[in-house]
């Protein structure tokens, strides 16, 4: 399983990789036949009733989040895949929809993996501090820089 670094896309990077070889399998060139799968994202600005174009003075995101609804058991924790993408788009490269889905399957692995270290950390934090609920495990706000 190859390491992945999240945010895999931020700032002027649009493009995962950054090389020509898939990310996830590491084996075969990215462009060559029998083709690629692409994950494309980003947001589009009307300019008219039914036109379109791109938004690329706006900043990119894609995340996966986990946002608890029980209040006894409050849990909530995020995995940035693209984060503030300069071009308003951005795009992620695979050789083939077996990589593609292995490293979204990755992704969500990678959000289980922190719910449950997110809910030891507050397991521990509610017994050393009776009377509070819960602690934020990631920072409210965030800004583009």
């Amino acid at each position: 399983m190859p390491s992945v670094k999240f945010p895999v896309v931020k700032g002027k990077r649009v493009v995962f990789p950054k090389d020509h070889l898939c990310p996830w399998c590491r084996k075969r060139k990215l462009g060559k036949p029998p083709g690629m799968a692409i994950l494309n994202a980003g947001a589009l600005r009307p300019t008219a009733p039914e036109c379109y174009t791109m938004a690329d003075t706006d900043a990119a995101f894609m995340t996966l989040v986990w946002h608890s609804n029980d209040p006894a058991n409050y849990d909530d924790t995020s995995i940035h895949i693209a984060d503030l993408v300069n071009t308003g788009q951005f795009e992620l490269y695979f050789c083939s929809t077996e990589c593609l889905r292995a490293f979204l399957n990755y992704c969500v692995d990678e959000l289980e993996r922190r719910r449950r270290s997110y809910r030891h950390r507050q397991v521990r934090y509610q017994k050393g501090n009776p009377g509070r609920q819960f602690a934020t495990a990631y920072p409210l706000s965030r800004s583009r820089k």
